[in-house]
């Protein structure tokens, strides 16, 4: 098994009905990852706003796994699609934003936090978040 999500996983039902239909427990990995996959064909949906929601969905997974869900998401995705036009270019920021989430796990491993959960990294965001706003007034 390659740890892939096969690019039929990439179906696109709306992303309220990926939500309304995941477990009462927190969805895992396939659930996620469809659910990153939904996001990239709805050109409506903000992707910035992505990790961060699913960070809140499934809070108590390790922070590791959200950068599995956006890089199995943007590879399904390019298998598809193809890496040109929207959804293409769209995947190009799932590769990002799960290389930046890799640095940030990294960071809170060096601050002792080995086991980061996605409650951690949401936790670590809205530090930074309440840094730059500081910022932003000098």
């Amino acid at each position: 098994m390659s740890g892939r999500i096969p690019a039929e996983r990439c179906a696109p039902p709306s992303l309220a009905s990926q939500v309304a239909d995941a477990p009462a427990t927190e969805p895992q990995i396939e659930q996620m990852t469809a659910y990153a996959c939904d996001a990239v064909a709805d050109v409506s949906f903000a992707l910035a706003a992505l990790p961060v929601e699913l960070a809140r969905l499934a809070p108590t997974v390790p922070a590791l796994q959200l950068v599995l869900v956006l890089a199995s998401a943007a590879d399904a995705t390019q298998s598809m699609f193809g890496t040109t036009g929207p959804s293409g270019q769209r995947s190009q920021e799932l590769w990002k934003q799960a290389a930046l989430i890799g640095v940030d796990v990294l960071y809170l491993s060096l601050l002792g936090r080995q086991s980061a959960t996605a409650g951690d990294l949401l936790e670590y965001w809205s530090q930074q978040n309440d840094t730059s706003n500081a910022d932003d007034s000098l």
